[in-house]
């Protein structure tokens, strides 16, 4: 059964829709709630911003002390390959023998509670570690020869590729990635050790015989030394635009942080849900930072008024994708004035943001799940948003 263009009313009609435009005067179940998936991104921008600033910033720690390098990720949310970068330039002309990593800035489990088993070690939910090195996901590009990928990225020998007619879709086993014969394209799948990759990553760019350095977790030492700072925006970029789980998941952990302990997912959804409530907004049951979890619900009419307070932070409100132009938006029919969030699961689409500067919310949820329902419904909240906007 496939869900054509003729089938977006259908499966309209089909489904619970709520709409909240003000300008346009357009509403329509505005005060129920819905599961916004990866609008919830929005509220812990919000969140995130309230509790830390738009002038936080973010980086790890790295020391030398006695042929070791120790190192401190701090749950960067952007550490990547580039702020590695003046660490491994920092230790040019060492003998590094060990490699030392410590972890504990983040407590939480690494997959939330209300997380769908499903979506555990997907690219799309990799494990929210104090690591988060590549948003803890590995790109390979395979040519269809059965060998190892012509690109992989982040380039590590930490992981095996292995072929089989008996494997039907690429799967990932501790560090071993199963791909059927002949696979051709690209996979991209979660790191599910990110500690470990991580000290592999390190060992393999340092000179010196890295088959022999010891690598472990443990105690910090030395004197610590800033790498791979990044800021509130950048971290808000990468957040919308792109729409990271990971990186919600870490952000709403941060944000968490000042109220006096290590928060767990649930705890830090719990302060947010209690600030949000401070500031007016007192629909929202909220579970997780990213929006995976289908416990989530919010109201559009809220997500208007959340969209109000948002356009106090123009690093959030600048983050969001552009219509028709970058990010979750790049392909959608939508014109440039658009600037809105996302959403996107299985039954569920939505999109919440500003045409100009007057805010939206329309969410659809429960439609069928047939070939083709997804695109259909995004299409028709695109032609909707188009037809209310001034």
């Amino acid at each position: 059964m496939v869900a054509k263009n003729g089938q977006a009313k259908d499966l309209i009609g089909r489904s619970m829709t709520g709409i909240a435009f003000p300008s346009a005067h357009a509403y329509l179940n505005q005060k129920r709630l819905f599961t916004p998936a990866s609008n919830t991104k929005l509220y812990t921008s919000w969140f995130a911003c309230k509790s830390l600033g738009e002038d936080a910033t973010f980086h790890s720690e790295y020391a030398t002390v006695d042929g070791r390098l120790y190192f401190r990720p701090l749950g960067n949310p952007l550490l990547d390959e580039s702020g590695m970068a003046e660490v491994i330039e920092q230790c040019e002309g060492m003998k590094i023998n060990e490699i030392v990593l410590e972890t504990g800035r983040i407590r939480a489990a690494r997959y939330p509670d209300t997380w769908n088993f499903g979506d555990r070690g997907q690219s799309w939910g990799a494990p929210v570690s104090d690591v988060c090195f590549h948003e803890n996901a590995l790109s390979a590009t395979f040519d269809g020869t059965d060998t190892p990928p012509t690109e992989l990225s982040p380039a590590s020998t930490v992981h095996s590729f292995s072929f089989s007619n008996s494997v039907r879709e690429p799967q990932i086993r501790e560090r071993t990635v199963l791909l059927p014969s002949g696979f051709k394209g690209r996979f991209t799948f979660a790191i599910l050790e990110p500690e470990d990759f991580l000290l592999h990553w390190i060992s393999e760019r340092l000179p010196g015989n890295g088959a022999r350095r010891k690598l472990r977790i443990g105690r910090f030492r030395g004197e610590p030394q800033t790498a791979a700072r990044c800021t509130m925006t950048r971290v808000l970029g990468r957040l919308n635009k792109l729409s990271s789980n990971i990186i919600a998941e870490l952000l709403l952990l941060h944000a968490a942080r000042p109220a006096g302990k290590d928060a767990s997912t649930l705890e830090a959804s719990s302060l947010m849900c209690l600030s949000l409530a401070a500031s007016g907004i007192t629909d929202t049951w909220l579970f997780d930072g990213s929006g995976l979890s289908r416990g989530n619900l919010v109201s559009p009419a809220g997500t208007v008024k959340l969209l109000r307070m948002l356009a106090h932070f123009p690093s959030v409100v600048s983050s969001l994708p552009v219509g028709g132009t970058d990010g979750t938006l790049k392909e959608r029919k939508l014109s440039r004035k658009i600037r809105a969030k996302t959403g996107s699961l299985g039954g569920v689409q939505a999109l919440s943001g500003y045409a100009g500067e007057d805010p939206f919310s329309i969410m659809v949820n429960h439609f069928p799940e047939v070939d083709g329902a997804d695109d259909a419904v995004r299409n028709w909240i695109d032609e909707r948003i188009m037809s209310l906007a001034h």
